[in-house]
C-alpha cells in the first residue's frame, strides 16, 4: 500500500540562510497523508535529543542561539549550559562525530526521536520508535570538506535534493521500527521514554516496515514547504 508523504528537511541551530555544512543536527519531518488523517513524524536525523526535560526547552535553546546583544554564537554559552545538563552528552556524541556534517540530505539518518505507542488489532499496546535508514547509504563531510563544500554553495545539500529528484535519482529511505512491551519496560536498565537515550539494537532489532521515496519537488516552495505545520501530537488511529 502506498501513502503519499510530504517532507521537509531543515537545520536546526543555525539561521535561515546559514550554510548547510555547518555542524548542526538537521530536521527529518514528514506528514503522511493516510485515510484516517494526517500523520505527523517528526525527528531528527541523530535518535536523541539534547534535553529530557521539556521545562529546560526554553533555555537550552537561548543558550544555542545566537547572543541577544551582540547577535554572535558564543561556545562558551553553549558549554556552560550542558555542562549542567549531563543527559545531554549522548546528543553531543552524534553532534560531534562525523554525522555531525552530513554530505546531503539523501545520505543520513532519520529518525522520530520520541517513543510512541502503536496499538493492534487485538487492542495490545507496544511502545515503539522509528528510524529512517537511507538506501544510499550514510555519507558525511570531514571539516576541511565542509569549509570546501560549504565556501563553493552555502546550500548545497538543498541543491542535491531538487536536482536529484528532477533527473529521477530519488532519495530513498527504509523504514525500521523498533518495539518494547509495554509490560516488560521495567526490565531494562534504562526509560524507555527518555529522549536522551537509545534502545540498543542488539537487544531490540530494526524491523524493516517501509520504503520512503521521494519522487516529485514543490512546486512552491512558500506554500508547501514553508507553510508546513509539523506537530508530534498529530497522529491517527492505532497509534499516540
Amino acid at each position: 500500500m502506498q501513502t503519499p508523504v510530504i517532507v521537509r528537511f531543515s537545520i536546526v541551530i543555525h539561521e535561515r540562510g546559514s550554510p548547510e555544512t555547518l555542524r548542526d543536527p538537521r530536521g527529518f519531518a514528514v506528514k503522511f497523508y493516510t485515510r484516517e488523517g494526517n500523520f505527523d513524524l517528526v525527528g531528527n536525523n541523530f535518535p536523541v535529543f539534547f534535553i529530557r526535560d521539556g521545562i529546560k526547552f526554553p533555555d537550552m535553546v537561548h543558550a544555542l542561539k545566537l547572543n541577544p546583544k551582540s547577535h554572535i554564537q558564543e561556545n562558551w554559552r553553549i558549554l556552560d549550559f550542558f555542562s549542567h545538563h549531563p543527559e545531554s552528552l549522548h546528543m553531543f556524541t552524534f553532534l560531534f562525530d562525523d554525522v555531525g556534517v552530513p554530505l546531503d540530505y539523501r545520505h543520513m539518518d532519520g529518525s522520530g526521536v520520541n517513543t510512541y505507542t502503536l496499538i493492534n488489532k487485538a487492542r495490545k499496546d507496544h511502545y515503539v520508535k522509528f528510524h529512517w535508514r537511507p538506501t544510499y547509504g550514510v555519507k558525511c563531510l570531514l571539516e576541511d570538506e565542509a569549509v570546501n563544500v560549504g565556501g563553493n554553495n552555502h546550500s548545497h545539500a538543498t541543491k542535491d535534493l531538487y536536482d536529484s529528484i528532477a533527473v529521477g535519482s530519488y532519495p530513498e529511505w527504509k523504514l525500521f521500527i523498533q518495539t518494547i512491551d509495554p509490560d516488560h519496560e521495567d526490565k531494562f536498565d534504562f526509560d524507555p521514554l527518555d529522549v536522551t537515550k537509545t534502545w540498543p539494537e542488539d537487544i531490540l532489532s530494526l524491523q524493516p516496515v517501509g520504503r520512503l521515496v521521494l519522487n516529485k519537488n514543490v512546486d512552491n516552495f512558500f506554500t508547501e514547504n514553508e507553510q508546513l505545520a509539523f506537530c508530534p501530537a498529530i497522529i491517527v488511529p492505532g497509534i499516540y
